[in-house]
């Protein structure tokens, strides 16, 4: 369990940003979850998701607070 892991995202060798994930989770059979918590999903966020899946081929666990 690791928390604030910085990702490097780079398309063909140019540097886009850089993405920072809350949490990441590695689980005993080696594989990786990696978990971000917002209130709200902006622009930025949904394109640095694409783009962690499209990189790094992860896909981003969004986790919110439950509402009553």
């Amino acid at each position: 369990f690791k928390m604030q892991v910085t990702y490097r995202l780079e398309v063909n060798g140019i540097h886009i940003c850089d993405y920072r994930a809350d949490f990441v989770v590695t689980y005993p059979d080696g594989r990786i979850e990696v978990e971000d918590t917002k209130g709200v999903e902006t622009q930025k966020f949904v394109l640095q998701k694409k783009l962690m899946l499209a990189v790094h081929g992860i896909k981003i666990k969004l986790v919110r607070k439950q509402q009553y």
